[in-house]
């Protein structure tokens, strides 16, 4: 029967049903309906020769192989185009049609096998056809254009059987052009323009050894596993590993190679052969001849169960520096559990955040251990834990825990020991975003600062004034050694004497009737003094209902022309609002006279036409009352003033002094001389000789 067109090119192009259909649609598309099978084979030829060719050339910091098969479309066609120059890329283009969509790795897919097919068909030739083609590669790079294709082993094989030493030697050579300095020429043309190569070989004994192997292997399986980098990072390790003697590394390199060729050996062991110090010749030996073929589970218990020894070792010494570190630390002072903090995460035993540690403490509380955990640096993905004492990291974060919380106590007690109105507040933006997600009603933080204490109203009731306390943060460290944020905050004892640790103010009262539409009413009004000023607050009424309280100073008593006004509602209906407890009220101000007075002359003057109050929730009062200096300060520079007006006044009296004498000497001046008139005028008429 006579091939389909689809058939044929599955044949020729070792493509699939699938991959031959969408060469076949492909091309009708892009040529008005018609299909020509030889052009398709003509494309293909330029697409996969260019893909083959240009590889030699390609220096990336990728894997060109993983960039096809395994990644996402963008980077799949990237990959592509990578290897295909300038005059096939119009041709390859016009397969990828729809190229962002499901079809870009199947026609990627579609290129790489075609690239496969055509190299192995170079294999069915003979020595003389395979070099010629060799020789046209760019630096004659074969293993790299047959390790990226996937058929190592199939080139590894072919020359086992009809090649000679130099063509295995060539095949054992890796070169990459090296990256010249001048970047936007090495962008332009992907290759090295000076020509500058790096030149990787196998040394000629381990060569040797490796292509005697496989020719064995061919002549009795048919067939070998060759993968070339596997095969030489596991003999670097061996040659690289120290502690090995000449003829270990002998012995070891005869065996590698053997389990390389024979499929038994994966990428394990040269990670595991790099651990010098942790692994022995016996061990190495023994993965070899019992554990490279074996299930993935055994592999890693025999590894790790070989490189625990050491690893502990490590990490107990370590752990003892680190402890002598604290040792040295705690003669010059308290540590604190931000030193705990950075000195563990500097040392060896975080390995820059690599390992993780924790303590952990018995049920019964009798053995305290820390539990290390680290990369396992040859199994990749898995981890190591082990556990050593850790009683005495324990001692020295409990000891730095409590100083950091004895001294957020001593703080507190600190301001115990202060009176309220000494207690000046933070209100701004920082403050607000630091306590943006906080249940609790802080008024404001006292000092700048990202952990400074806070000062808050014992309970979230807006309705009323209430008690402040002081809270102040510490940190502690736990026992993952991360540091936690903690609050300590005033005891009822300590509230109780930092709000009311004054003599009450005393206070009367009394009342006076007014009359309304609806009748007559009594009205109480508390009366206090201080600092000489005279105060009086009260209730007061809106007229569409609701209430507030007034206070105001001077000698009226009911109906004062100023006066500012308190509510405790947020609402902005008269008729929803309400005063605040007078008595407490009275109590605060009294805490703050100096504040509240600055507070009250910046605000009582501001009613409107009508009477009305300017009216403040008491929030806003206390923290606007808090935010200022502290009475102490405010009190200092009243007393400066009242020196400055003092000294003022004596100023004057003494320049009226001054003024004084000086009239009164003018005065004088002017008696004598009305004295010395009246006598001349006396004597006027006298004659001389009568004088």
């Amino acid at each position: 029967m006579k091939k389909s067109i689809r058939e044929d090119l599955m044949e020729a192009l070792g493509v699939t049903k699938e991959e031959a259909s969408k060469l076949i649609s492909t091309y009708s598309r892009n040529h008005e309906g018609k299909v020509n099978i030889a052009e398709i084979k003509k494309d293909m030829e330029r697409i996969t020769d260019s893909m083959i060719y240009e590889l030699g050339t390609v220096y990336k910091d990728y894997d060109i192989k993983f960039e096809i098969l395994e990644c996402g479309k963008d980077r799949q066609e990237s990959a592509v185009l990578e290897l295909i120059n300038n005059e096939e890329r119009e041709i390859a283009l016009s397969y990828l049609t729809n190229r962002y969509s499901e079809n870009v790795n199947t026609w990627a897919l579609t290129f790489y096998n075609i690239a496969q097919k055509k190299l192995l068909t170079i294999l069915d030739g003979n020595m003389k056809e395979y070099r010629e083609f060799v020789d046209k590669l760019p630096y004659k790079n074969i293993n790299r254009v047959v390790r990226t294709y996937g058929v190592e082993s199939e080139f590894a094989g072919f020359l086992a059987k009809k090649g000679r030493e130099e063509d295995f030697e060539q095949f054992m050579t890796d070169i990459e052009p090296i990256r010249d300095e001048e970047v936007e020429l090495m962008e332009k043309y992907v290759s090295n323009y000076s020509g500058k190569i790096e030149e990787r070989k196998c040394p000629k004994n381990l060569r040797d050894k490796i292509f005697r192997k496989i020719q064995d292997e061919v002549k009795i399986n048919g067939t070998i596993t060759f993968e070339r980098e596997n095969i030489m990072k596991g003999l670097s390790s061996i040659h690289n590993n120290r502690n090995l003697t000449q003829k270990q590394k002998e012995n070891l390199e005869d065996l590698f190679i053997k389990c390389c060729i024979e499929n038994r050996v994966d990428y394990y062991f040269a990670d595991f052969a790099k651990a010098r110090n942790a692994v022995t010749y016996n061990g190495l030996m023994e993965y070899l001849e019992k554990y490279s073929d074996a299930e993935w589970y055994q592999k890693e218990e025999f590894i790790t169960a070989n490189l625990l020894p050491e690893i502990q070792k490590n990490m107990q010494l370590s752990y003892d520096e680190l402890l002598a570190e604290f040792m040295k630390k705690s003669k010059k002072g308290k540590i604190t559990p931000e030193e705990i903090y950075e000195e563990v995460h500097k040392s060896k035993l975080l390995k820059n955040e690599k390992n993780s540690i924790r303590l952990l403490t018995s049920e019964d509380e009798e053995k305290i251990s820390l539990e290390i955990t680290v990369t396992n640096p040859v199994v990749i993905g898995d981890r190591i834990t082990f556990e050593i004492d850790g009683s005495k990291l324990k001692e020295i974060m409990d000891l730095a825990n409590e100083g950091s919380l004895n001294e957020a106590k001593k703080k507190i007690e600190e301001f115990t020991q202060t009176k309220i109105g000494e207690i000046s507040i933070i209100n701004d933006y920082k403050t607000k975003t630091r306590f943006r997600y906080s249940h609790e009603n802080v008024i404001g933080t006292i000092g700048d600062g990202e952990d400074t204490p806070f000062l808050t109203k014992i309970s979230n009731n807006y309705l009323d004034l209430t008690d402040f306390q002081v809270k102040c943060p510490y940190d502690t460290i736990n026992d993952q050694m991360r540091i936690i944020p903690e609050t300590a905050e005033m005891t009822p004892e300590q509230i109780e004497q930092f709000n009311h640790n004054s003599e009450p103010v005393k206070f009367k009262t009394h009342t006076y009737r007014f009359g309304r539409v609806d009748g007559y009413y009594n009205r109480e009004v508390y009366d206090f003094e201080l600092n000489g000023e005279k105060y009086h607050i009260k209730g007061a009424d809106w007229t569409n209902g609701g209430s507030y309280t007034v206070v105001w100073k001077g000698e009226e008593k009911n109906y004062p022309e100023t006066a500012i006004g308190i509510c405790s509602s947020y609402s902005e209906w008269a008729r929803n609002q309400c005063g605040i407890d007078k008595e407490k009220a009275i109590d605060f101000i009294s805490k703050n006279p100096m504040r509240f007075l600055k507070f009250y002359d910046k605000w009582a003057n501001k009613s409107d036409s009508c009477g009305l109050f300017p009216t403040t929730h008491i929030e806003s009062i206390c923290k606007d009352i808090m935010e200022m200096k502290p009475e102490s300060k405010l009190r200092e520079l009243s007393e400066k003033v009242s020196q400055i007006h003092d000294m003022d006044f004596v100023q004057e009296v003494a320049n009226k002094a001054i003024i004084r004498k000086k009239l009164e000497d003018k005065e004088k001046g002017a008696k004598e001389l009305l004295a010395e008139y009246e006598k001349l005028e006396a004597n006027k008429g006298v004659s001389v000789g009568e004088e």
